[in-house]
């Protein structure tokens, strides 16, 4: 590959060796420049000085460039300015690529070692989810596997329940069915403030750890939250698992007005947590 500089904005350049002589658009400026044969002479030489002793195409300045503006630096070298005076970013701010019979196409380069190091500085700065770290004992909360319901809780004293094809099963006395990996996804139905009509009002998804999690359910009621790793999402088999299991666990009266919660779970949007 042959790197060049854009003799007016300064943009890092790479190209084939097949294509020198050639005219491409610089992708950052579009001025029209001719692709330089590889340099063999010092970095920062006159591009006057070459011309004498290089082939008339081998780094020809673009129409419109002035004379002697035009230096080729090696790969980490900042580029010298544009004849314009206008200031060029460093080598590590931009580059380019010429590809064979094709416009000249551009990308920002970065450094991998400062992207990790600026990423890793960056999630240092952001705080941390608090994620609820106990069940709200006014709502009801499900469990769904890829495809359906596999587990539920409601604060009636009976802790989780497991399904177990038309059947609801204990968790505790049932711990050998427990699952011990998957996809899990926790769906809180959030239900209308104690002193309220009793009422379904929103719906929230959390992901859950994907091994061992369903295990804790025999352990306690709470120890489920510990397993969220962050917001979830449903699919159409879940969005659909879950309408069935509202209507079967409870009376119309409580969820006929929830149309939030019904928009969502027919919505083909599979990437929102929930509403309400």
């Amino acid at each position: 590959m042959i790197r060049f500089a854009c003799p007016k904005c300064g943009a890092r350049l790479s190209a084939k060796e097949d294509i020198v002589g050639q005219t491409r658009q610089c992708p950052k400026c579009g001025t029209a420049l001719v692709v330089p044969a590889p340099q063999t002479d010092g970095v920062g030489s006159d591009l006057s000085a070459r011309h004498q002793s290089a082939p008339a195409h081998a780094d020809s300045v673009p129409s419109g460039a002035a004379s002697g503006s035009y230096t080729a630096p090696q790969q980490g070298e900042a580029l010298n300015p544009s004849a314009s005076g206008t200031a060029v970013p460093n080598a590590k701010q931009q580059t380019a690529a010429v590809a064979s019979g094709s416009s000249v196409a551009a990308e920002e380069a970065a450094d991998p070692a400062d992207a990790r190091g600026a990423d890793q500085a960056a999630k240092k700065r952001l705080p941390l989810p608090e994620w609820p770290q106990r069940l709200n004992r006014n709502n009801c909360y499900l469990i769904c596997g890829r495809h359906k319901i596999v587990a539920a809780w409601q604060n009636n004293g009976e802790g989780w329940m497991l399904k177990s094809g038309a059947n609801w099963i204990s968790a505790i006395r049932n711990r050998d069915q427990l699952p011990t990996q998957g996809d899990f996804v926790l769906v809180e139905l959030k239900f209308s403030e104690p002193g309220q009509p009793r009422k379904l009002i929103g719906i929230r998804c959390y992901k859950l750890a994907q091994r061992w999690a369903l295990t804790t359910l025999d352990k306690g009621d709470d120890h489920i939250m510990g397993k969220i790793v962050e917001l979830g999402c449903l699919n159409k088999d879940q969005k659909a698992a879950v309408r069935t299991a509202i209507k079967e666990m409870f009376m119309h009266q409580l969820w006929e007005d929830a149309h939030q919660v019904w928009e969502f779970l027919n919505d083909a949007d599979y990437h929102s947590s929930g509403v309400g």
